[in-house]
């Protein structure tokens, strides 16, 4: 699984997301010797497999009658379009009821993600060790981001002991086993495993291949394949790819890609900043905490608005606020009282 770097709560700038790209622990230096020992794929595999999307935009009715009827896997991928706002609107509390019971249906990669809901502790109670046990169950059992999420734990000593060898004998582990996935045509594995490639976890660090990877499965519609994309041109800095790879991101309906892509939007032409105020409040309305300050900032950003922009500006950061995001909080701290009804 793919994971844009940022806190829980979304409190982005266009700028940070771009940079920062990690698993779901969270963003953490890779560990030292996570590349030692590590093979690079090797060019006498056979032709790839075609690739299948499961977090596509367009998945849900299908994944709600398969986790409906009882298929646990399709519980894991449902709850994966709700955890990243995906061609629905962004729903932590749905997403990890959903990782729940594709658990209890005895799939480990809803396991895994049930860790992340417990190594964050905003929708359920935070419980480290608890944790630690999904990802050290389900990394036993073949997932590749649980074996990535346990390698950034023992490099920082988060939740567990800080252990170098360990954090690099695992980085090796997870990156195999998205190789393997993304050799048996799982996109999502696939772009894993070019976020390893950018990253340097696990394999040595290689953005010619992470971006052959990441053009791959953006091309086939995994969303988060095109934020890799934008990732690496960024590294670059070739704006006009970045915003290629954004506008292909937020195509696909991922939230993040598309308040991103406001955020550049808003720093453009008048026109275009239209535009992004339309993507950034629309992520916002979404749940997406972070387009709410965005949208909120570009409105009253120095407190000095009213009447109409000023009601709007305050709805706008009260839903931020309530999605956990600080400066949206802060917002409406600026803002004061809400404007009187005319």
């Amino acid at each position: 699984m793919i994971r844009v770097c940022v806190p829980q709560g979304f409190p982005i700038f266009v700028v940070a997301v771009l940079l920062c790209c990690c698993h779901a622990s969270g963003c953490a230096p890779r560990p030292a010797d996570a590349v030692a020992a590590s093979p690079r794929a090797s060019d006498t595999r056979g032709p790839p497999q075609p690739l299948v999307v499961q977090v596509r935009a367009d998945n849900a009715p299908v994944l709600t009658r398969e986790c409906d009827a009882g298929k646990a896997r399709s519980c894991t991928w449902l709850g994966r379009l709700y955890g990243d706002g995906v061609g629905v609107p962004l729903d932590a509390g749905r997403s990890c009821a959903l990782y729940r019971r594709a658990c209890d249906g005895a799939d480990l990669r809803g396991c895994d993600l049930l860790g992340g809901c417990y190594q964050v502790g905003v929708v359920l109670p935070q419980d480290l060790p608890k944790a630690m046990d999904l990802y050290r169950r389900a990394c036993e059992g073949g997932v590749a981001n649980a074996c990535t999420s346990l390698s950034l734990a023992f490099g920082s000593g988060s939740g567990t002991r800080k252990d170098e060898s360990e954090a690099a004998r695992l980085a090796r582990k997870g990156a195999q086993l998205d190789q393997a996935g993304c050799d048996g045509g799982v996109a999502e594995d696939c772009t894993s495993l070019a976020s390893d490639y950018l990253s340097g976890m696990g394999v040595p660090s290689d953005l010619a291949r992470a971006a052959a990877l990441a053009e791959r499965t953006c091309g086939v519609g995994h969303a988060y394949g095109c934020m890799v994309l934008a990732m690496i041109a960024s590294e670059s800095h070739n704006e006009q790819q970045k915003l290629h790879a954004l506008e292909r991101a937020c195509e696909r309906g991922l939230l993040l890609g598309c308040a991103a892509l406001g955020g550049i939007y808003l720093r453009g032409q008048k026109e275009q900043q239209v535009q992004g105020l339309r993507l950034v409040t629309s992520a916002c309305e979404q749940g997406l905490g972070a387009a709410c300050t965005m949208a909120g900032d570009v409105l009253c950003g120095e407190g000095s608005c009213a009447g109409d922009v000023a009601s709007i500006a305050h709805r706008l950061y009260t839903k931020g606020c309530a999605a956990g995001e600080s400066e949206s909080c802060d917002g409406l701290k600026r803002l004061g009282p809400p404007p009187a009804p005319r």
